[in-house]
């Protein structure tokens, strides 16, 4: 029988609302100088409620995921469990996002990937650290 670590519900919590807070603060502050230079939409001025809530509870079981995972490979120091969850991105999540990438016609879509690359793996990262901090 598949017995599942613990993670605590506090420790998910803080790191879904740190991690959902950075993506804010990127998109609001760091993503448009970024775009700019990279010749791309930043994106819109406010997204619709049901989006943010879908994107908060899509990081709730993403970071219950990485507790998970960090819990079965033994990391109780935040650091590595920083990088753990760069790398878990790097492995699973980012080659995703390449795949889909790779069937848009847009002619900007690696520079839109680009854009998003430079947040996504740091909430990993911070998400990885804080569930680690509360096991």
């Amino acid at each position: 029988m598949l017995s599942l670590p613990p993670v605590s519900i506090w420790a998910v919590l803080l790191a879904t609302a740190v991690s959902f807070g950075f993506g804010g603060l990127y998109w609001a502050r760091l993503a448009p100088p970024l775009a700019r230079s990279l010749r791309v939409p930043a994106g819109p001025e406010s997204w619709p409620r049901s989006a943010l809530a879908i994107g908060f509870l899509t990081r709730v079981v993403q970071a219950v995921g990485i507790g998970w995972l960090l819990g079965y490979a033994g990391v109780s120091n935040p650091w590595l469990a920083a990088l753990f969850g760069i790398g878990l991105y790097a492995a699973i999540i980012m080659p995703l996002i390449i795949g889909q990438h790779a069937f848009m016609e847009e002619e900007d879509r690696w520079r839109r990937f680009l854009l998003g690359a430079a947040q996504q793996p740091a909430e990993f990262a911070i998400m990885g650290a804080i569930v680690t901090l509360w096991r």
